[in-house]
């Protein structure tokens, strides 16, 4: 079995194994998925899901509360001009919530928190994911790098 654990406001790097999963996992279906047309054994698939997942990271910024389809209302309270940042995927507490920032902001705070969290060296290639986590372009987002 493979596990999630991308999400860096969660767990320190230190404590990986204690982390959530967010939004990076999308990488690991992907990947997963390619791997798997390529006719590689069960084996095979999970020792390349397992490398994605070990160097994959994100976190979430959450602009508005999530509503969990089954409870049918919004899960937490945030005004119009705050954010939270390292909200979970499901509207756990993230590790910060402040006034809005703007977006070179944002991306400067997710980037620094990731860049710190993984060992990159100058030239690596890197794959940026901007998902709105289940919300819909008309109301404010979630979003996750």
């Amino acid at each position: 079995m493979s596990i999630a654990n991308d999400d860096v406001a969660s767990a320190s790097n230190a404590e990986k194994d204690r982390r959530r999963g967010i939004a990076g996992i999308f990488f690991a279906y992907k990947i997963a998925g390619a791997k798997a047309d390529t006719k590689a054994t069960l084996d095979e698939i999970k020792a390349t899901v397992d490398k994605v997942i070990e160097n994959t990271c994100s976190i979430g910024i959450a602009l508005s509360p999530c509503t969990i389809p089954a409870v049918g209302k919004s899960n937490f309270i945030i005004a119009e001009d705050e954010m939270e940042l390292g909200m979970g995927i499901h509207g756990e507490p993230g590790i910060e919530r402040t006034k809005l920032k703007t977006a070179d902001e944002v991306a400067a705070i997710m980037a620094d928190k990731i860049v710190k969290d993984l060992p990159f060296k100058a030239k690596d290639e890197v794959a940026v994911l901007v998902n709105g986590l289940g919300a819909n372009t008309a109301g404010r987002t979630v979003h996750s790098i």
